[in-house]
Order: C-alpha cells, then sequence, then structure tokens
C-alpha cells in the first residue's frame, strides 16, 4: 500500500464502514508512524485504527493517532508536517 510517507492522513469523504478495514490494516503493514483522520466518521476510523493497533495487547503497534473533526485539511496537514516522529519521511494524503 505504501506511496510514500511515514505520517499519513486520511480525508473520509464516504464515512467508515467495516469493508474499509483492510485500508487500515495496510497503514499497519506499512509501519505509519502517525495516522490523522479528517473528515466524515472520523472519530470511528480513529477508534477502530486504535483497537486494531492494540490488538489483544500481546504485540501492540506504536503508532500516533488523532484525529480532527471540524478542522480544515490545511490545519491537519500543518499538524502532520511539525509533528515528530522517528524516520520522518514526509506527509501522505489517503482520500476515502
Amino acid at each position: 500500500m505504501s506511496d510514500q510517507g511515514n505520517k499519513v492522513i486520511l480525508v473520509s469523504l464516504s464515512g467508515y464502514s467495516s469493508e474499509k478495514i483492510g485500508i487500515l490494516r495496510g497503514l499497519i503493514a506499512d509501519r505509519v508512524a502517525l495516522f490523522c483522520v479528517v473528515g466524515r466518521d472520523c472519530e470511528i476510523w480513529h477508534d477502530v485504527m486504535d483497537e486494531l493497533c492494540v490488538g489483544d495487547g500481546t504485540d501492540p503497534v506504536d503508532m500516533l493517532t488523532t484525529w480532527h473533526p471540524d478542522e480544515p485539511i490545511e490545519d491537519v496537514i500543518e499538524f502532520a508536517k511539525t509533528c515528530s516522529v522517528e524516520n520522518d519521511d514526509g506527509v501522505r494524503i489517503i482520500e476515502v
């Protein structure tokens, strides 16, 4: 799934549904360090990602997750750019 950037902003245009869980699993497989979500159902996207990262607790994934209801995408991009993560290789934007 990787295009570039270990900081991801997911822009939810259509909202969350369980059929989209593969997107989140792909980001975990890509070892994303920062996951920001903005748009429709952003809180749900965030909570599902957190649950996937914790799993059963035996091997949690280290990922910073944030949600940004009612924030302009430009502000979320600026937040992601300034957020410090290990091996920062840029911000990737995914529209769903």
